[in-house]
């Protein structure tokens, strides 16, 4: 019986890679662990409802680190890299100076305080533990970016009438 139950939740968790392929195929989304579960419980006689809840959230889990590695190695290929040089050309042929930042350094930075809190990128929240201060990692890197662009130039917050401010 065990081995009937490893043979069918490897049918499984193959079903649920295909649905998830096929819904993304289909509009551009994945369907959620819940809809994994609700579609997949009571499938397989020999395959208990506390493994299809294993498997969705073992394929849901492998599915986020997928796309925050390639996400992330998108940003650093060599398409990109000629994009920057394009739009760092076009900049400084109007006449503006371009401040590159790494962006390894400013999400490692702490936007308040400024001490290098170190972190994979598979960490997605920033948290100092100099200051206290928590935030997205990619609202912290913006934040610093932010920074050294006002510096660089010497600009100040943009306020509007309505009392909304870019800071």
């Amino acid at each position: 019986m065990l081995m009937q139950c490893l043979i069918e939740s490897r049918h499984i968790y193959n079903e649920m890679l295909s649905t998830l392929k096929a819904q993304y195929e289909q509009d551009g989304t994945f369907p959620t662990e819940y809809d994994l579960n609700k579609h997949f419980a009571g499938r397989r006689e020999h395959v208990p409802a506390s493994s299809v809840q294993m498997l969705s959230d073992r394929l849901s889990r492998a599915l986020k680190r997928f796309l925050n590695h390639h996400l992330a190695k998108s940003i650093m290929d060599a398409s990109w890299g000629a994009f920057l040089d394009i739009l760092t050309a076009k900049a400084e042929s109007a006449g503006h100076e371009v401040i590159r930042v790494n962006p390894a350094y400013t999400s490692q930075t702490c936007s308040r305080c400024g001490e290098i809190v170190h972190k994979s990128l598979s960490v997605r929240t920033h948290i100092c533990p100099f200051c206290g201060y928590v935030e997205d990692r990619d609202v912290n890197a913006a934040k610093n970016i932010l920074k050294v662009a006002r510096q660089g130039h010497c600009l100040q917050a943009r306020t509007y009438t309505d009392g909304c401010s870019v800071a």
